[in-house]
C-alpha cells in the first residue's frame, strides 16, 4: 500500500479545499509548476495501483485460493495451515 508524502497530502489537502492551482502554490509557498507536478504524480500512482488492484482481481477470478485468502481476509499462514 502507499502513504502519501507530507508534501503530498499538504498538496491534496489545499486543492481539496475548493481552491484554484494557483491560490494553494501561493499558500503554500510553492510555485504552480510545482503543484501540477505533484498532482501529476499522483494521478500517475493512482493509475499504477487500479492496474495492480485490477491484476489482483484478475488472479483471484482464476485461483480458488487467491479467491478464499481476498474474500476472507485470513492470512497466508492460516491457508497454508488449512490446506494441510
Amino acid at each position: 500500500m502507499y502513504v502519501l508524502k507530507e508534501r503530498e497530502k499538504l498538496v491534496l489537502d489545499t486543492v481539496a479545499k475548493s481552491y484554484t492551482v494557483k491560490q494553494a502554490a501561493q499558500k503554500l509557498k510553492m510555485s504552480e509548476r510545482t503543484v501540477y507536478n505533484i498532482l501529476y504524480r499522483l494521478r500517475k500512482k493512482q493509475v499504477a495501483a487500479r492496474k495492480y488492484i485490477n491484476t489482483l482481481l484478475g488472479y483471484r477470478r482464476s485461483s480458488p485460493i487467491l479467491d478464499k485468502v481476498l474474500s476472507r481476509r485470513i492470512t497466508l499462514e492460516e491457508e497454508k495451515e488449512e490446506l494441510e
